[in-house]
């Protein structure tokens, strides 16, 4: 079922502590390489993580996050008024966030202004001058991307908006051939109409 919000199409609602188990996960998969045994450590993580509560995974999270990888992924899965499910969102409703000021120029330059899609055809036509963190390095990380669905001001439209995941997902979705990105998104939601705040309520019924 394709939802009037971004096309997205729901799959569940999830807790919190799911999505910041998944971003522990992803992140400290990076540390190890296949042939460091990366299989059986990713493993041993998430069993590790299984035993620990849900404020044991947040700040573990906020480790990561704030003092290891210096990102807003924190800040923005332990904000009170978002909700978050896992969906898959079409490619060309998803944007991009802020990364480096090389890169983040060229994003702003794109034909479509920070948008995934445009992002992956022009690294489709081989213009990668500045994009090389956006190039498949042979690293597959199985957890899904985590974005967030708001509007930066009153005039603008909401956005789906990557906040994790940002290098590692143009290539995998070139690699797949897919027009489909499964990701973790956290919707805000003073950025809806009362209609799509039904739809979001009425996930997984």
């Amino acid at each position: 079922m394709t939802d009037s919000i971004a096309g997205i199409t729901k799959k569940r609602k999830v807790e919190v502590s799911e999505v910041q188990r998944s971003y522990i996960i992803s992140e400290l998969s990076k540390a190890v390489s296949q042939r460091d045994g990366k299989a059986s450590f990713v493993k041993k993580l998430a069993g590790f993580l299984d035993a620990l509560d849900a404020n044991e995974i947040m700040n573990f999270t906020r480790l990561l996050s704030n003092d290891y990888r210096k990102n807003a992924v924190y800040s923005y899965i332990t904000k009170a008024d978002f909700e978050w499910y896992e969906v898959e969102a079409p490619v060309d409703k998803v944007y991009l966030t802020q990364t480096n000021d090389k890169e983040s120029a060229i994003l702003a330059s794109l034909s479509s202004p920070w948008n995934l899609k445009s992002l992956m055809e022009k690294i489709q036509k081989g213009e990668t001058a500045g994009l090389e963190d956006f190039l498949d390095k042979g690293i597959v990380i199985k957890e899904p991307a985590i974005a967030i669905y708001e509007k930066e001001n009153e005039k603008e439209e909401p956005r789906i908006k990557l906040i994790d995941g940002i290098h590692r997902t143009p290539p995998a979705l070139a690699k797949n051939k897919s027009e489909i990105l499964n990701l973790y998104l956290g919707i805000k939601l003073s950025s809806l109409t009362p209609e799509e705040i039904k739809v979001i309520e009425n996930a997984g019924n």
